[in-house]
């Protein structure tokens, strides 16, 4: 029989260790958590840790202080330093305690799941890990959707990151009267970002909308957010016609406008589109597929995840990214015999 491993999270956040305790329980760890430093020291004097998860801002001990007293005390321990601070300075004294990884917040828990995985199947800690590009969420440029939950009709807005700290994000987003009359701070929003495949999301809570500063949004940083949908399919660069019928929120609904564009890339779970609207994320669509000869077609209903201004259109083009609900299963077909002509270069 396998033994359990014993793991010691230490954050004073206590809300985020419960979540992270939990998530690594029922992977069957086994977790003590602590709120400080003092404490953190105190456990891997008294007990056997197979790894340690320590944040770096602690009360009474700050974390350098307790992982080089930690060093002291078990030598080689695998660590995992998770905290909002992603200065560079920092980061290179604390891969001076031969660190297992620098995970910067806020992350993928799945992924962190399996980062702790990794650590504790190997019987050195990893030499300098770094952290790698696919958790790194928040980056200067990177786009996000935001969903407004003040009780009215729900509105979205894209944005784009443009800072953040330790405790908040800030984003700028388009400077329009109606964005000015709900982003008031208390409010709360659904925000939603793509990366690398994986589409995130949580709610957060606005800090502030400085009056001087009116595209400006400061957000409430999260530690850790759920990865909503990870793409299982190829993705193909394709560019065929398609036509898109808004269908309402339901897969029922009644079919409205069609507007017409062309698919950015295609998969069997999804599709890009161009076209020439902004679609209502978590709206459902009809789509129309045109195959090479311009007359069959292939038909599926969408989900909406995101839409977002194409940069390289001068004529008001949206990008719009949907998870099938259902599809042609020809579709398969298509994507097995996709012709040169119809691949982007």
């Amino acid at each position: 029989m396998v033994s359990r491993k014993n793991i010691l999270l230490v954050d004073d956040e206590v809300n985020l260790c419960r979540i992270i305790g939990a998530k690594l329980a029922k992977s069957g760890y086994s977790v003590t958590a602590v709120h400080d430093g003092a404490q953190a020291i105190e456990q891997v004097g008294a007990s056997c840790f197979d790894l340690v998860i320590l944040d770096l801002v602690l009360p009474t001990v700050d974390g350098l202080t307790a992982i080089a007293e930690i060093r002291r005390i078990t030598g080689n321990i695998p660590v995992i330093v998770m905290t909002a601070c992603d200065n560079q300075e920092v980061v290179e004294r604390v891969k001076q305690y031969n660190i297992a990884a620098y995970v910067t917040k806020p992350f993928d828990l799945d992924w962190f799941l399996s980062l702790v995985e990794k650590t504790t199947s190997r019987n050195n800690s990893l030499s300098g890990g770094n952290l790698p590009d696919s958790s790194i969420l928040f980056c200067r440029g990177q786009r996000i959707t935001l969903e407004f939950l003040n009780g009215r009709p729900s509105r979205c807005l894209d944005g784009t990151v443009s800072a953040k700290d330790e405790r908040s994000v800030t984003v700028i987003v388009p400077n329009t009267a109606e964005f000015r009359s709900i982003a008031v701070p208390g409010t709360y929003v659904r925000v939603g970002l793509a990366l690398h495949g994986a589409f995130y999301t949580f709610t957060s809570r606005i800090l502030s909308a400085p009056e001087n500063y009116p595209s400006k949004l400061v957000l409430e940083k999260p530690g850790f957010i759920y990865r909503v949908q990870r793409r299982q399919h190829e993705r193909l660069a394709l560019r065929m016609p398609v036509k898109c019928v808004l269908v309402g929120e339901g897969i029922e609904g009644d079919a409205t406008t069609v507007t017409e564009g062309e698919t950015r890339n295609v998969s069997l779970g999804g599709v890009c589109i161009a076209v020439g609207e902004s679609l209502e994320p978590g709206s459902v669509v009809r789509l129309q597929i045109f195959l090479g000869n311009g007359e069959d077609y292939v038909e599926a209903l969408a989900k909406v995840l995101r839409s977002i201004p194409c940069k390289q259109s001068q004529n008001g083009t949206w990008l719009s990214g949907c998870q099938f609900v259902d599809v042609d299963p020809s579709l398969g077909d298509l994507l097995g015999k996709q012709t040169p002509e119809l691949i982007l270069s």
